[in-house]
């Protein structure tokens, strides 16, 4: 019988991968053509999304459109989003930035986290909510009807 290898790979680490795939899979479910319009304006840029409770951050590179997430940091990011969790579960924190409609309004929602602290930014502010703009997704079609979904099954409806 074969050994199986194990890997020492810290927790936060992995939890990191975890929300690194779980954006990638958001983004490309409910990203509409009008987002990924203003994605133009990130070509060749890199984002970073800190998470200080995990001790480390999800980078993401932009290319012609197209999102590619990693876990680690950057020398060169454009922008860092500093995303301070109040809790354990840090899913639970994004998903109000998460499920925010792409325009003024939802962006006018984050102030309070802003003030409290919980979002920074380090860099260009600018690129930092053109980036959070694309990954807003209340607007999409798709994610109203997932919603609606999610909400009869905690119902016990569904």
């Amino acid at each position: 019988m074969a050994e199986t290898q194990k890997f020492d790979v810290p927790e936060d680490r992995i939890r990191l991968g975890v929300i690194a795939n779980l954006l990638r899979i958001y983004i490309e479910m409910y990203i509409d053509d009008k987002r990924k319009k203003l994605l133009d304006g990130l070509n060749g840029e890199e984002i970073v999304l800190e998470f200080p409770s995990l001790g480390g951050s999800v980078l993401f590179k932009i290319y012609d459109r197209r999102i590619i997430e990693s876990v680690g940091d950057s020398e060169d990011a454009a922008a860092t989003l500093v995303l301070k969790s109040t809790g354990e579960d840090v899913t639970e924190d994004m998903s109000p930035i998460l499920g925010n409609t792409n325009s003024i309004f939802g962006i006018l929602k984050l102030l309070p986290m802003m003030v409290k602290k919980n979002v920074n930014f380090k860099g260009s502010a600018f690129k930092a909510l053109r980036f959070l703009r694309v990954i807003m997704m209340g607007n999409s079609k798709e994610f109203k009807k997932q919603k609606k979904r999610w909400k009869l099954m905690q119902e016990g409806k569904l």
